[in-house]
């Protein structure tokens, strides 16, 4: 992999990790704030479930940021660059799934009722 591609995907992943911390945080500080006081107990078990296991992908998601975005990381092994961020990218993907099929769902069918 030439050193300008490495720069380029490197530049790339920052703005991508910027975007997914932001999510994090938005979500940490109020999302789920609010949906712990829900008066459905369905709501604030299924809220605290998804973020316990959120807690996990961030994670592996921190673990991979940290180990690519050094200097010289995607060059000596882009192989296993471009297999973390599959796996990754794949388990993101189940993740945002699931939020909008079923946590997500929930919340906007009880839109109605004061959260």
């Amino acid at each position: 992999m030439a050193g300008g591609d490495a720069i380029a995907i490197r530049k790339a992943l920052a703005h991508l990790c910027g975007l997914v911390e932001a999510h994090l945080a938005l979500e940490d500080s109020a999302f789920y704030p609010a949906l712990y006081k829900h008066a459905d107990l369905e709501v604030r078990r299924i809220a605290k479930a998804y973020q316990q296991s959120m807690g996990k992908l961030a994670g592996v998601y921190t673990e991979f940021r940290m180990r690519w975005m050094r200097a010289g990381a995607i060059e000596g092994d882009p192989g296993g660059f471009a297999k973390e961020l599959a796996d990754l990218a794949g388990a993101l993907d189940k993740r945002i799934d699931l939020e909008n099929t079923t946590l997500y769902s929930m919340v906007d069918a009880l839109e109605h009722v004061a959260v």
